[in-house]
């Protein structure tokens, strides 16, 4: 994180743990505050990988998972980088500013990506570094955080993915009543401090819990390469163009799309249980034996109370018909909704 933001958030209650913003001061309020206000947050947890040069449209377009033809200036998309047997290394949001394109990417798999993209760039006139200095990356969220955010900036994105570039400020709507901001430190903080005035300061983690609501996988270290775009709903969100053409690990994505059965899908879940589960925890069913498991941790996060809600890529079969349980762990998981419906692929 920059020193001087985060200067600014300690003046403005932040509390840090060896560097991680951790909350303003009363974490359960603050979830409250997520789920049933209006909120804004530091999402200093995801760095800015910048790709540019004559070749980054094409070099990106035969390694990632959507058309990159359809990215503008005015539209943003979510994409995945997989590896040659179709295993989703990362996935991310991109946007493009000016002539370069960003990539919005957790901060845990931030090198990984970097360097496993950097593996095929060879000859092409093509370079990637880190940006994470250069802007800051806002997360507001609310009934009336459109409302809020338009006063300070006049117009805001209408559609989901859409990007707005205004003097001093990148505006994308990533969800319903979810905007992402990205600025210079010092507009931020003018921002920041105008927002405050209506809106609840929070840490950062919340905004994994309304990823979560919102079906928005994020693949994490625990995660990275355990599953086919398919299996976290990358086609349901728009992630996966299966008309493009050939990119890496696209033969294994189509083939699984146009001939598989799909067996596992992302489900969200409500997990209650005394043991804090994490990305990557393993599910089990009443019936499982011992080395058996039926799905896995995609992303969790602690709910109001005294559960959890995650996204967990679960066996459909499973999922439909059986009592699922943590394998490790007392506990006890419910089925929720997702936003979305799933492609009839199954």
């Amino acid at each position: 994180m920059i020193a001087d933001w985060q200067q600014f958030l300690q003046s403005n209650g932040a509390e840090f743990d060896g560097g991680t913003l951790v909350s303003f001061g009363n974490e359960d309020r603050e979830r409250r505050a997520t789920l049933g206000g209006d909120i804004m947050c530091d999402l200093s947890q995801y760095k800015l990988l910048a790709i540019m040069g004559s070749d980054a449209r094409e070099f990106l377009q035969g390694q990632l998972t959507n058309d990159i033809n359809q990215l503008s200036p005015e539209r943003s998309q979510l994409s995945g980088f997989c590896t040659p047997k179709g295993r989703l290394i990362s996935n991310f949001r991109l946007f493009q500013h000016d002539q370069t394109i960003f990539a919005v990417i957790p901060e845990d798999l931030f090198e990984k990506t970097q360097s496993q993209l950097q593996l095929f760039v060879v000859r092409s006139d093509v370079q990637m570094g880190d940006a994470s200095s250069a802007l800051i990356h806002l997360g507001v969220s609310g009934d009336k955080a459109g409302e809020q955010l338009r006063d300070q900036l006049g117009d805001l994105p209408q559609a989901v993915n859409q990007v707005l570039q205004h003097d001093r400020y990148i505006v994308i709507k990533v969800a319903d009543k979810r905007y992402e901001v990205f600025g210079n430190v010092e507009d931020c903080k003018t921002l920041w401090q105008n927002l405050d005035v209506h809106c609840s300061a929070v840490g950062n983690q919340h905004w994994n819990l309304l990823n979560i609501r919102d079906g928005i996988p994020e693949i994490t270290q625990a995660t990275s390469e355990a599953f086919v775009p398919q299996m976290v709903n990358m086609d349901a969100l728009g992630a996966i163009n299966f008309e493009k053409g050939c990119y890496t690990g696209q033969e294994i994505v189509a083939r699984t799309h146009y001939l598989g059965k799909q067996k596992r899908r992302m489900y969200r879940i409500h997990i209650t249980t005394d043991t804090p589960p994490a990305a990557g925890d393993e599910l089990a069913t009443e019936t499982s034996t011992e080395n058996q498991y039926t799905g896995t941790l995609v992303t969790v996060q602690a709910d109001v109370g005294t559960g959890y809600e995650a996204l967990a890529v679960i066996q459909i079969k499973s999922a439909e018909k059986e009592k699922l349980k943590l394998k490790d762990a007392e506990s006890a998981i419910d089925l929720l909704d997702l936003p979305y419906s799933l492609p009839d692929d199954t």
